[in-house]
C-alpha cells in the first residue's frame, strides 16, 4: 500500500512509519499496546495465501486468517453479513473502559478507539505487544447497504493531519471511473434491441489482499479484541485506485479473449452490449463468467441480468427497445422532499448540502444539460469542512433549488438517448445577437424563422443597456425558450461573438444577478428538451444574419437570407415584460 509522505525507518519489523510517541493522558495519538493478562498465543492459517506472505517476523505474534461473524447485538443490528477477512488477537479491555463507547461502536457511530487504549490499566504484562509493533488503530463505523447487509467502514482519515490517508500521495489515489455517458453511447451506437446484460464481482474489495508489512497500519479494536483487516478496507483513500486497476485488467483479459469491445465496468459492476440478432452479447458474458472462475473471482449470481433490453445500470433504468433512460420515481420524490426541506430553513448543515449535491449529480447522469449548473451547489460548500457546521441558504442558492423544484414537479423520470453527433450552430442556421444601442434590438434566426425585439428607452435609463454580455443573452435564452422544442435530445455547438459569455454559458453560472436571472430559465429549458451544448466563440463579422436583424438592416438581412419567412414571429409578451422590467 503506497503511502506517500510517510518516512521510512530502520526498525527491526521492518515497518515504514516512525514509532509513535507514547501517548500523554491528554493524547489522542497512542501506540497500539493493550493489557494483557496471560501472554499471546495465536495459530496460523496458511490457507489461500503465499508462502511468502506468511513469513512474519519472530518479534510478531502468529495470526489466522477468519470470518467476523458477531451475533446481533442488544441494538439490533446484524453483523453476521459482514464478509471480512480479519486477523485477531486475545488481547482484553481494561474493566474501566466505560461500556457508553461500546455502546457507539454498536450503534454505528465513529468513535476514537484509540483512547480506549488510554483509559486502560497497566498491567504486569504491559510490555506485551498488540499484533505488531508501531500499530495504528483506527475507527469503525458499521453501515447498512441499501440491498441489504451491513458494511464496515475504517475511519483512516481519523485523527486529521495523522491518519493513515493522510500519507498516502493523492496522486496514487486519483481513478478515473466510465461514465454513464460513455455506456449510453456505446449503446446508442448499436442501435434499437440492443442486447443488454450485467454481472456484479462478489464482495469486491475483499477479493484484493493487502501486503503483510501494512498489516500494521489496518488495525481497529472492537469489543475486547484487536482486529488486522488483510484485505482492502472501506475508508482507505487508495482503495478504489487500486481496485480499478484490478476490474480494468479483467476487462481487458475479456475483451482479448472474446474479441469484442462493447462492454464497461464501473468498479466491481460489468455490463456488456451487442447487436441485436446476434451471440456478441452472450459471448461477452460467457467469457467473463470463464475469466473469472480461472482467477477465483465470486460472482453475485443473484445480481446477474441478461441478455435483456431492458436493465438497470448505476441504479437508471436502460431500455434499448425505447433507446430512453429511466429514472426511478422514488428518487424523484426523495429529491423532491430533500429540496423542499431545505428551502424550509435559513441554513442547512454541510452533510444536508453534499447529500443534495451527491443526489443532484445522480439525476446529472441522466440529464447531461444540468451537470454545469449543479457545480454552483458545490461552490456553496466551500471554506466549510465540518460536517456538521451550517451554510446559509443564500436567495441565490434558493433561486438555484427552485430551478429543480420546478423540473422535478413535471417530470415522468424518462429522458431518450440523445442523438449520435453533435451538431454546429451553422449546420442547424441559429444565429442570435444584440446590438449596444437604445435605438436597436437583438435578433434570433433559425432555419428560416427569425425574431426582433426592440430596446425599450427603459433599458438606457437604468444601465442595462451598457451590460454587453447581459444583451447578448437576451436572444440566446429567446432563441431556446421558443425554438428549443425542435433541438430535443439534440447535442448543439452555439455560436456565441462574446468571449466573456462563452465563459459563462459554459459554466452555467455567474456572479451578475442579472444575468443569473436569464441563465436560470435557460437551464431549465433546456432541461426539458434534454438538450445539451457548448458555447464556442466567433468573430462578430462572421455573425452577419443574425448581426443584421439586431441592427434592422432589413435589405442587408434579405439579400443574406432571401428564403426567410418574410414576417417575424412574435417575441411572448411574458419574456418581453421580464426584460423590461428589469432594473
Amino acid at each position: 500500500m503506497p503511502r506517500g509522505k510517510r518516512k521510512a525507518t530502520e526498525t527491526g519489523d521492518k515497518s515504514r512509519t516512525k514509532a509513535k510517541k507514547p501517548a500523554t493522558k491528554k493524547g489522542r495519538r497512542v501506540p497500539a499496546k493493550e493489557t494483557a493478562k496471560e501472554s499471546v498465543s495465536i495459530p496460523v492459517s496458511n490457507e489461500g495465501e503465499d508462502n511468502h506472505h506468511n513469513q512474519v517476523e519472530e518479534a510478531r505474534p502468529n495470526v489466522s486468517a477468519t470470518e467476523v461473524a458477531l451475533s446481533t447485538d442488544d441494538t439490533g443490528t446484524d453483523f453476521s453479513e459482514l464478509p471480512v477477512q480479519i486477523c485477531s488477537t486475545s488481547y482484553t479491555l481494561g474493566h474501566n473502559v466505560s461500556d457508553k463507547i461500546k455502546e457507539k461502536i454498536m450503534q454505528s457511530l465513529y468513535v476514537d478507539l484509540a483512547t480506549l487504549l488510554v483509559n486502560s490499566k497497566k498491567s504486569d504484562a504491559d510490555e506485551k505487544y498488540p499484533p505488531f509493533p508501531n500499530t495504528h488503530v483506527s475507527p469503525i463505523r458499521i453501515i447498512p447497504k441499501s440491498s441489504g447487509g451491513w458494511r464496515m467502514i475504517t475511519h483512516l482519515s481519523y485523527p486529521p493531519s495523522q491518519s493513515i490517508n493522510d500519507f498516502i500521495d493523492p496522486e496514487l489515489c486519483t481513478v478515473r471511473y466510465t461514465s454513464f455517458d460513455t455506456v449510453v453511447e456505446m449503446i446508442a451506437k448499436l442501435g434499437p434491441d440492443t442486447e443488454l446484460a450485467k454481472v456484479d464481482m462478489k464482495s469486491a474489495f475483499r477479493l484484493i489482499r493487502v501486503c503483510p508489512s501494512d498489516f500494521h497500519l489496518l488495525c481497529y479494536f472492537f469489543n475486547g479484541f484487536y482486529y488486522i483487516d488483510k484485505c482492502l478496507p472501506f475508508g482507505c483513500a487508495i482503495s478504489c485506485s487500486i481496485f480499478e486497476k484490478f476490474a480494468t485488467f479483467v476487462h481487458w483479459v475479456t475483451m482479448n479473449t472474446s474479441e469484442y469491445s462493447t462492454l464497461d465496468h464501473y468498479l466491481d459492476d460489468f455490463i456488456f452490449t451487442g447487436p441485436k440478432g446476434t451471440s456478441q452479447c452472450q459471448t461477452l458474458i460467457t467469457n467473463f463468467l470463464s475469466v473469472c472462475k480461472e482467477m477465483g473471482i465470486p460472482i453475485a449470481s443473484e445480481k446477474t441480468v441478461g441478455p435483456v433490453t431492458k436493465l438497470t445500470f448505476l441504479e437508471l433504468e436502460i431500455d434499448t427497445r425505447e433507446q430512453l433512460v429511466r429514472i426511478p420515481s422514488e428518487k424523484i420524490a426523495d429529491l423532491i422532499k430533500h429540496i423542499e426541506e431545505i428551502l424550509n430553513h435559513n441554513k442547512s448543515t454541510l452533510k444536508i448540502i453534499m447529500s443534495l449535491v451527491g443526489k443532484l449529480n445522480f439525476f446529472s447522469k441522466a440529464l447531461r444539460g444540468s451537470r454545469a449548473f449543479n457545480r454552483r451547489f458545490y461552490d456553496a460548500t466551500i471554506g466549510v469542512s465540518k460536517p456538521n457546521h451550517h451554510i446559509r441558504i443564500t436567495q441565490s442558492l434558493r433561486e438555484d433549488l427552485k430551478v429543480w423544484l420546478q423540473f422535478l414537479n413535471n417530470f415522468n423520470g424518462i429522458t431518450h438517448f440523445p442523438n449520435k453527433d453533435w451538431e454546429s450552430s451553422d449546420t442547424l442556421s441559429l444565429f442570435t445577437d444584440s446590438a449596444g444601442s437604445h435605438e436597436l434590438g437583438c435578433g434570433c434566426f433559425f432555419n428560416g424563422k427569425w425574431m426582433f425585439m426592440q430596446w425599450s428607452p427603459h433599458l438606457e435609463s437604468c444601465d442595462i443597456i451598457k451590460d454587453i454580455i447581459f444583451l447578448e443573452l437576451i436572444p440566446f435564452v429567446l432563441a431556446i425558450e421558443v425554438w428549443g422544442k425542435f433541438l430535443r435530445n439534440r447535442r448543439v455547438y452555439f455560436n456565441v461573438n462574446n468571449e466573456a459569455l462563452v465563459a459563462i454559458l459554459n459554466k452555467q453560472s455567474s456572479k451578475s444577478k442579472r444575468v443569473m436571472s436569464l441563465l436560470r430559465p435557460l437551464v431549465l429549458a433546456l432541461m426539458n428538451y434534454n438538450t445539451t451544448f457548448k458555447a464556442r466563440h466567433i468573430e462578430g463579422a462572421n455573425n452577419v444574419i443574425a448581426d443584421s436583424i439586431s441592427r434592422k438592416q432589413w435589405d442587408r438581412f434579405g439579400k443574406l437570407e432571401p428564403n426567410a419567412d418574410q414576417r417575424p414571429e412574435t417575441v411572448p409578451p411574458l419574456f418581453r415584460d421580464r426584460i423590461f422590467s428589469m432594473k
